[in-house]
């Protein structure tokens, strides 16, 4: 999405805690503690407030930064994500706890979880799944066990 939000604008797009080249740590995959990290980078950074797009799980993320410090977000976009937490059932969930290490990009479950309904070019998809696979799934399988955990509709009147 880089590419197309023009240049006029600052875009940071961080590394989730357990993705691409950030730590990937033992535990500490909850949804407010990822978006604590999130507003330290933009603290760090010395931003805000600033526009926020959450997508996926940045979306959940990004509705726990608005949840707990509503003074760093000017606007909140949310793209293909959901205030209501999963069950601990279906196919992402059963997917997820058979997941071994090393994940391949190739598999049926990458590349189910990477599917699109529309033409995509085939080389990018080819470089998601390879990003998809490199989370352990350690990580897949806290991400999804914390997400659980974690309910904000309570307060969407209020974000």
């Amino acid at each position: 999405m880089v590419p197309h939000l023009g240049t006029h604008l600052r875009l940071i797009a961080p590394d989730l805690r357990g993705h691409g080249h950030s730590d990937k740590p033992e535990g500490c995959y909850t949804i407010p503690e990822m978006a604590h990290d999130v507003r330290l980078l933009v603290e760090e950074l010395g931003l805000g407030p600033i526009h926020v797009v959450g997508h996926s799980l940045g979306g959940r993320l990004a509705q726990a930064l608005a949840e707990r410090w509503p003074h760093v977000m000017r606007k909140l976009v949310l793209i293909s994500t959901s205030a209501v937490p999963r069950e601990r059932k279906g196919w992402l969930w059963e997917h997820i706890q058979g997941l071994r290490d090393p994940i391949d990009p190739e598999g049926a479950f990458i590349r189910e979880w990477c599917s699109v309904s529309i033409p995509v070019d085939e080389t990018f998809l080819a470089y998601v799944r390879r990003e998809c696979a490199s989370v352990p799934a350690r990580v897949w399988y806290s991400i999804h066990y914390k997400q659980l955990s974690y309910d904000p509709a309570p307060l969407l009147r209020d974000i």
